[in-house]
């Protein structure tokens, strides 16, 4: 039930400022699995901006034993709004003109190879559909994350990376697949600050982003295609789970995505690795 609250506080942050698209020029604004999986914020690309909302879901289908590995069951819902304008932000108008929506379930094994080394194999296989152009996708990912960690006294360090291929493939037309590497590090000192009798971290991320073949549909004749990106972010954690208005989240935090005709700002609640 916490990942479904999580709507309510999304809300709050809610910035873009827009402009009117016609249904032609929305289909395919950004590619759909890049929009399913990279989160709730603020893009733009080009002359276009969306704002999209990631409802994540995570239940463990297995947990560890001796003998087998943890399985979790991941089925992140996301959703697509354009036309939000800075003017809705000061009236507290909330979107309901949903113009996307994706559903990508997958699995992840949790494979421990020490006790700071961790590999988490993954294969998502999902659904997209844009509103307004009836236009439709099958989304699928595969591939493996890995996450190492360093705890020392009031120091927490983690360095995650991922190598995956991904795409979708859509009716009557070609079907459009990348293939990605993401490496990123993540810094977390203790403060003086407690919430809920537990001691809260501020911390600061650093993401590189790698692809080959990632390709924004701007229209029917021109696109963007987009190499490698990267982003930076500050985050407030705590020892555990932070639990804010009732929320228990992972973190809390604003990340900035940046590359060539393209940036972000987006909600940040885990460290993705």
């Amino acid at each position: 039930m916490k990942h479904y609250i999580r709507y309510l506080l999304v809300l709050l942050f809610m910035v873009l400022g827009g402009q009117s698209l016609s249904a032609a020029e929305r289909q395919n604004l950004f590619d759909w699995y890049y929009s399913a999986v990279f989160g709730t914020g603020s893009y733009s690309i080009g002359n276009r901006d969306v704002f999209v909302i990631t409802i994540p879901y995570e239940n463990q289908l297995r947990p560890a034993t001796e003998e087998k590995y943890e399985i979790l069951w991941q089925v992140p819902v996301t959703l697509g709004f354009y036309d939000y304008e800075w003017q809705d932000v000061g009236d507290l108008e909330i979107p309901t003109d949903v113009a996307t929506l994706t559903i990508l379930p997958g699995i992840q094994y949790i494979i421990p190879l020490s006790d700071s080394w961790t590999i988490k194999p993954f294969a998502n296989l999902g659904y997209g559909k844009e509103f307004d152009g009836g236009e439709e996708a099958w989304i699928y990912s595969a591939g493996i994350r890995t996450l190492y960690k360093i705890r020392q006294d009031k120091w927490r360090i983690s360095f995650g990376s991922a190598l995956y291929y991904a795409g979708n493939t859509q009716k009557d037309k070609t079907d459009l697949g990348f293939a990605a590497f993401e490496a990123a590090i993540d810094i977390n000192h203790a403060t003086a600050w407690k919430l809920n009798e537990q001691q809260v971290y501020l911390g600061g991320y650093a993401a590189m982003y790698i692809f080959s073949n990632l390709e924004f549909i701007q229209s029917e004749d021109t696109s963007i295609e987009i190499s490698d990106q990267y982003e930076l972010g500050l985050t407030l954690s705590a020892a555990n789970e932070l639990k804010i208005m009732g929320l228990e989240m992972e973190r809390i935090g604003l990340g900035y995505l940046f590359a060539k005709d393209f940036h972000a700002v987006r909600l940040v609640f885990s460290f993705p690795y």
